[in-house]
Parts: C-alpha cells; sequence; structure tokens
C-alpha cells in the first residue's frame, strides 16, 4: 500500500515542478520508485518496525507550479502511518477532499499552509483526533467552522489566518482545552464580537491569540476576557469594537505583546492601568482617537522595543521619561500634532533602529547636538514603508537607512511633505 502510494506521488511531483530556484527538485532527484523509499530525502521512516512504516514527510515548497490539490494529496492520505505531515507553500489547488483523509488517525502534525486551496475545510480533518498542530493559514478556504472542531482536544497550534473565513465561531470551540496558539487574523469574521469571541475566551489554555482585522462589531465580552490568564500575546486590531479600552485586558499580567489599534469606538486617553503592564514588549495603539499627550508614566514600561502610537491625535510633546526604555527598537509617534522640539536624548537610546516622527509639528535644532550625538544618530533614523504583495505570503519591506550629515543646518521643520536644504531631506517616516 505504502509503496503504490509513495510510486503514485513521484510522478505527481515531478510533472508538477518546475522551479528548481529553491532546490525543490533536488530534494527529490533521489526518489526513485525502484529504490527504497526509507532513503528517499524529506522521507522519514520508523526503522525500528519490521516494517519500516512511513512516518512523517516534509514535502514543503516542491511544486513550483500550480498543481491540483487532488493530484498531490490523494496518493498521501493513503499512508495511514503518517504522523506529520508538511505540504506548506506548493501552490496546489482545488479544495481539499475529504476522501481517506480520515485514514490518516495518527497523524500530529500538519502543515498545509499557503496553498491555494479553495472551498471549506473538510469534517473528517477535524476527526484527527491526534492532531496537535494545524497550520491552514494563507489558504483561501471559505465557509464556516463547524462544531466538528471541538474534536481537536489535543490541538496546541491552530492557524487559520489569511483565509475568508466567516460567520460565527461555534461554542464546541471552547472544548480545545489544552489550545495554546490560536490565529484567526484577516478573515472576515464581521458578527456581532460576542458569537465570536465569547467561545474563544473558554479557551483558558491559550497564550498567544489574534483576531486582527476581521471587522468583528458591538461591544468586547470583557467578562471572558478575564479568563485568559495565561495570556502572553493579544492582537485584536482593525476591528470595530464599541466603547473605550477595557480595564481587564490591563489585569492580565503576564502580558508581553498588545495590539489594539485601529479598533475601539470611542478611547479617550491612554489608560493608566496599562502603564503598569511592566512586562510588555510590544504596544500597539495606532489609529485611536486619544486626543491627549503621552503620560509620563510610559517609561515605566521599560521592556517595550516597539512602541506604535501614530494616528492617534496626541498632542504636546515627547516626554522625558521614554529615555528609560533602553531596549526600544522602533519608535512611531509620526501623524499626530505633536510640537515642540525633537529632544536630543531620543538618540542615546542605544536600541533604536527605527523612529518615525514625520507629519507633526516638531522642530530641530542642531545646536542642541554634540558630535557624541551626531555620531549615535547615524543610520537610526529609516524609512520603512510595508505593504502587502499580490502574491500570498510575502510582505514588501524597503528599509532606507537616513544618514543625517549637519552642515549648516541650523533648524529643520518636520511636518507634511519632503523638506530638504544643503541637500539633505527628511521625509515622512
Amino acid at each position: 500500500m505504502v509503496l503504490s502510494a509513495m510510486s503514485h506521488l513521484v510522478p505527481g511531483f515531478w510533472n508538477s515542478s518546475t522551479n528548481t530556484e529553491d532546490g525543490g527538485i533536488i530534494e527529490i532527484e533521489s526518489w526513485d520508485s525502484s529504490s527504497d523509499c526509507c532513503q528517499w530525502k524529506s522521507v522519514t521512516c520508523d526503522l525500528h518496525l519490521p516494517s519500516r512504516p512511513i512516518t512523517a514527510l516534509d514535502l514543503s515548497g516542491l511544486v513550483g507550479s500550480l498543481a491540483t490539490a487532488a493530484s498531490i494529496l490523494t496518493p498521501l492520505f493513503r499512508i495511514r502511518n503518517l504522523a506529520r505531515l508538511d505540504i506548506s507553500f506548493n501552490s496546489l489547488q482545488g479544495e481539499i477532499s475529504g476522501d481517506r483523509l480520515a485514514n490518516l488517525t495518527r497523524l500530529v502534525r500538519l502543515d498545509m499552509r499557503c496553498n491555494n486551496f479553495n472551498g471549506s475545510i473538510p469534517s473528517q480533518l477535524f476527526h484527527l483526533r491526534n492532531l496537535e498542530y494545524l497550520d491552514l493559514g494563507s489558504d483561501s478556504l471559505s465557509g464556516n467552522l463547524i462544531s466538528d472542531v471541538g474534536a481537536l482536544k489535543n490541538l496546541r497550534f491552530f492557524n487559520l489566518q489569511e483565509n475568508f473565513l466567516d460567520g460565527e465561531i461555534p461554542i464546541e470551540m471552547g472544548n480545545l482545552s489544552q489550545l495554546q496558539q490560536l490565529s484567526l487574523r484577516q478573515n472576515r469574521f464581521s458578527a456581532p464580537a460576542a458569537s465570536v469571541l465569547m467561545p474563544l475566551f473558554q479557551i483558558r489554555s491559550l497564550v498567544r491569540l489574534d483576531i486582527s482585522p476581521n471587522s468583528l462589531q458591538g461591544e468586547l465580552p470583557t467578562h471572558g476576557l478575564a479568563k485568559l490568564t495565561r495570556l502572553v500575546k493579544l492582537d485584536m486590531g482593525s476591528n470595530n469594537f464599541h466603547g473605550s479600552f477595557p480595564n481587564q485586558i490591563f489585569h492580565l499580567g503576564n502580558r508581553q505583546y498588545l495590539d489594539m489599534s485601529d479598533t475601539f469606538s470611542s478611547p479617550e486617553s491612554i489608560p493608566s492601568l496599562l502603564l503598569k503592564m511592566k512586562e510588555l514588549q510590544v504596544l500597539d495603539l495606532r489609529n485611536n482617537s486619544l486626543s491627549s499627550g503621552i503620560p509620563d508614566e510610559i517609561g515605566n514600561l521599560a521592556n517595550i522595543s516597539l512602541l506604535a502610537l501614530s494616528l492617534s491625535n496626541l498632542i504636546g510633546g515627547i516626554p522625558a521619561s521614554i529615555k528609560q526604555m533602553d531596549r526600544l527598537h522602533k519608535l512611531r509617534l509620526d501623524r499626530n500634532s505633536f510640537s515642540g522640539e525633537i529632544p536630543a536624548w531620543l538618540f542615546d537610546i542605544k536600541g533604536l533602529k527605527t523612529l518615525f516622527l514625520g507629519r507633526n509639528k516638531f522642530t530641530w535644532n542642531n545646536s542642541d547636538f554634540s558630535a557624541h550625538h551626531q555620531s549615535n544618530i547615524k543610520s537610526t533614523i529609516a524609512i520603512c514603508e510595508e505593504e502587502a504583495t499580490s502574491g500570498k505570503c510575502r510582505r514588501l519591506c524597503n528599509k532606507i537607512d537616513v544618514v543625517l550629515a549637519y552642515g549648516k543646518v541650523i533648524k529643520v521643520t518636520l511636518d507634511i511633505g519632503w523638506w530638504s536644504s544643503a541637500g539633505i531631506k527628511f521625509g515622512n517616516f
């Protein structure tokens, strides 16, 4: 049975593989159907058993052009002893057939991300009860999650990001009591927030949760959120929750990553409770109508590596307490209403790599900078624009280091558009 399956698989890959740049063809040059498949690259067998069954296949990135899902998956689903299967980054197109999928009862890890699968997730997949790792991210799957998903009680990692899933989340998903990482990022969940989130807030084992951006609407069910005491990363950016930041979020002391950008309809200021979350490493509050200044207590967040406060109607100056953030790598204060001089101490923050200050009303006074500051500032300010390309699973980041040479420039105002003097250009970063 296994040899038959592999013999069917080999021509499927040879016929579909056209791109040798990533070494895909080289990986399967050893796949000779007349030889021992346990000697093939990307194939793992259990050599402790007399039958030496195939237990793992790493077939990531082997198909260089579009191939039908059936031509590749049908032979794979005959290999009943598989515990690990990676078929990611293969441009497979078509539906994931439930036929024979139920054969893979020993499967522990399944990675099918970054293909072109469409249609709904077959119910048979949710009955592979030994699964601990399931990645279906960056495909084109659609439809609703069905209640059968609650059968995956051993699941620890579940990625559904960048698909077209919609509707509500079945209450049975709260049965995934071992789940630690869940991403529903960039789907089409637009139902009332409570109908999507309440099942998720029953999963008290969650360590990482990403529900951005999904256009969820209505009140955030905060009483459920308070149950997620193990949560380290929470990304809920780009939704449409009513009201302001809920206090329950700030009582979860283990939080290291918090993204609430473009999320709440009427926040008023940066919450004081947030400034007590000393474990935070990433804080993103972009595109919220805060309409106030940055509190002096912001410096209490000494472990912050990324602080993003762009597009938030913030006023005033840059508080001196930010100099206490020794681990700060990236600071985004652009597109606000800040004013006053850019403080020289900003460039004494040793780890600062990227600084966005554009579209404010800052002034730049060269006389405040010593030769020491001029040395430190070199290449620390960058322009970095990120955009999603048309291809799946790629991000384009153009990073241009700006070397500041002062010359005779005495003062520079950073505002909308490009400003130049003496051959020096400053942009909206």
